[in-house]
């Protein structure tokens, strides 16, 4: 396995999960313990939820960059997962559904690449990511850019000339 993160589900506390990406960066397998993490089982290893693409069946991923776990505050069985994508699953991790996808102007909601948080405050998801704050106030249906009106940027590299 390469990076993982972990949650612990407020609904029911004996509920534990974990995601593990693969040391190539993709999906390794989503797991869960019921008994307060002394034991797992592997809940699912596909689709590819850490990769670029909508239905999961890449084979890549940036896991060493990105890579988040939520659980529903109300419901142990509701998981949320961020890599590239947001996914979501209703099973416990059994099955996933995408929740929102990278790509802007396409037929799913767009959230900004590379997720770095998930957290639920109340009943509202919130994600953070390389493009601000997003958030869900309808379980990852729809999402709103709350940095949207906010005058940033992000410099990756700065070179400059001197003259003599």
């Amino acid at each position: 396995m390469g990076r993982i993160e972990i949650a612990v589900s407020p609904a029911n506390p004996d509920y534990v999960y974990f995601i593990a990406s693969k040391p190539s960066d993709d999906f390794h397998s989503l797991c869960r313990s019921t008994n307060s993490g002394t034991s797992f089982i592997t809940q699912s290893t596909t689709p590819n939820i850490l990769g670029y693409s909508s239905t999961g069946g890449d084979t890549s991923g940036q896991a060493w960059y990105d890579l988040t776990l939520a659980v529903s505050p109300s419901n142990a069985d509701e998981v949320y997962a961020g890599g590239v994508n947001l996914w979501k699953s209703t099973n416990g991790g059994v099955s996933w559904g995408i929740t929102a996808h990278w790509v802007y102007g396409g037929s799913l909601p767009y959230v900004h690449a590379d997720q770095h948080f998930l957290g639920f405050f109340g009943t509202k998801l919130y994600a953070g990511c390389d493009g601000g704050i997003w958030m869900s106030s309808n379980y990852g249906t729809s999402w709103t850019d709350l940095s949207a009106s906010l005058n940033i940027t992000q410099f990756y590299r700065l070179g400059g000339l001197h003259k003599m």
